[in-house]
């Protein structure tokens, strides 16, 4: 949807069957549409919270503008559908596979998450984002009403309110002594997914990182971010990283990896300050004969400048017996590249919002270019994140950024090593060869690898702005 349509659409009053600007025979069709493809969806609600304070600063027509811009980026994302949109806000609906739809819920709400440039010059709108998943059975109506009524009930999960019936209906407490459970006695229930890191000049894959999924045997998917949430709040955090190391390091142990393979594993600043955490970590990868080099802990940029006083020590001393240490994030927080020099860190990813933009926006080329270049003097491993197609590879291997992760290279998935092995089998290749991310070494689950593979090798950038992304 270009800008223009995205201003009438938001200029339409919502049709005949709509509720507070949600088109319910829309979202049925949708959700027809999705149930054929054996997606769910989520009903997603946004909010201008400032929009009496833009109004009175700028006029109404420059909310509107606002308005019609965040349908234009919520469009923007492959799977979301425009619903409704009102004075102050809009409805959107995202589509994806199961165990993809919160992912892709998240990214949208990055996509909205930035300054609105309006007639009048750049503003900032504050917006309040609510999430419902919609269950099988449930009338489209439930899942609008779900949706809007999280704008104020939804427990905020970073800058979303999430409203899972299943998730609200039972108790914090109940829900915390469930993953204590889990974590105690019965680990089947607490998984991993692995997105693959990946050589952009030459699509080798070099490194995978472990996030973490746990399946309620109720409820069923848990959002990572609450359960992370739910361990930092009471004390589960550290059982919870011991579990995700232990078994991403096991896994990598029994693989035969590449020469400079990184397995990254997300740490909290809470399981810094554990006593004993350092000689934890390196039990574990002796216990699994692994060399520190392999592993790379991140930890957030803002977690970072927090706290760094108290756990900056600990890094220090990671850093020292050989364990790689990686900012998550960058460019969300207020760090310098001054300061970064100063950090006992080996690798910096750069957060999405960096590179969402680079194929269209000149400004936001020249933007990254100017980071990437003051990077290369810091000596530090830089990753570009939130890559989504082709056209943005072209630009980042332009630009001379060398290491990427983001859907377009591979989705949350298997352990990638294994489906690297498993497309050789039967044969004898060089292993002085390097390993090249196939559409069999770069995906997500088997069912689903061939659906998401993407030859990066295609797309070659003419021009910094204005290319199309024929992947798509």
């Amino acid at each position: 949807m270009s800008a223009v349509e995205a201003t009438e659409a938001a200029e339409v009053p919502p049709p005949r069957g709509s509720e507070e600007g949600v088109a319910l025979p829309r979202l049925a069709t949708i959700r027809a549409r999705a149930r054929r493809r054996r997606h769910e969806v989520v009903v997603v609600v946004v909010s201008v919270d400032n929009a009496d304070e833009v109004v009175a600063a700028r006029g109404w027509d420059t909310l509107a503008a606002v308005v019609a811009t965040l349908v234009w980026r919520g469009t923007s994302l492959a799977g979301a559908d425009l619903i409704g949109t009102t004075e102050r806000g809009l409805t959107l609906a995202v589509s994806a596979a199961a165990d993809e739809v919160e992912d892709a819920t998240r990214r949208l709400a990055h996509l909205l998450d930035d300054l609105v440039d309006t007639p009048g010059g750049p503003l900032w709108a504050s917006l309040r984002v609510a999430a419902h998943r919609c269950r099988a059975g449930e009338r489209s109506a439930e899942c609008a009403s779900a949706a809007r009524a999280a704008l104020t009930a939804g427990r905020p999960i970073g800058t979303l309110r999430w409203s899972s019936p299943t998730i609200e209906t039972t108790r914090e407490g109940e829900l915390v002594t469930d993953l204590a459970l889990a974590l105690l006695s019965d680990l089947e229930q607490v998984g991993l997914a692995y997105q693959p890191v990946v050589d952009l000049s030459t699509s080798q894959i070099v490194g995978a990182e472990a996030l973490v999924r746990w399946t309620h045997p109720q409820i069923g998917p848990v959002p990572a971010l609450t359960v992370v949430h739910l361990a930092e709040s009471h004390g589960l955090i550290g059982r919870l990283g011991r579990a995700v190391l232990a078994r991403s390091l096991a896994t990598a142990a029994g693989s035969d990896l590449p020469p400079g393979f990184r397995l990254h594993v997300n740490v909290s600043p809470f399981e810094l300050r554990e006593p004993a955490y350092v000689e934890g970590v390196l039990g574990l990868l002796d216990e699994h004969g692994l060399p520190p080099s392999l592993l790379l802990l991140e930890l957030t940029e803002t977690a970072l400048m927090a706290d760094e006083g108290e756990i900056r020590p600990v890094l220090e001393e990671l850093c020292q017996a050989g364990v790689g240490v990686g900012i998550d994030d960058f460019g969300t927080g207020y760090s310098s590249i001054a300061r970064l020099m100063d950090l006992p860190a080996h690798t910096v990813k750069l957060d999405r919002s960096l590179s969402r933009d680079i194929a269209t926006s000149p400004e936001a080329f020249d933007l990254l270019g100017s980071v990437l270049r003051m990077l290369r003097t810091t000596q530090r491993r830089v990753v570009a994140e939130g890559i989504e197609s082709a056209v943005q590879v072209a630009h980042l291997r332009a630009l001379g950024c060398l290491l990427g992760q983001g859907y377009a290279l591979g989705r949350p998935g298997d352990w990638p090593l294994e489906l690297i092995d498993q497309s050789t089998e039967g044969s004898s290749p060089d292993s002085s060869q390097p390993r090249k991310a196939s559409r069999f070494a770069v995906g997500s689950p088997r069912k689903r690898r061939q659906s998401h593979s993407l030859r990066i090798d295609d797309a070659n950038p003419s021009s910094k702005i204005g290319l199309n992304d024929s992947s798509a």
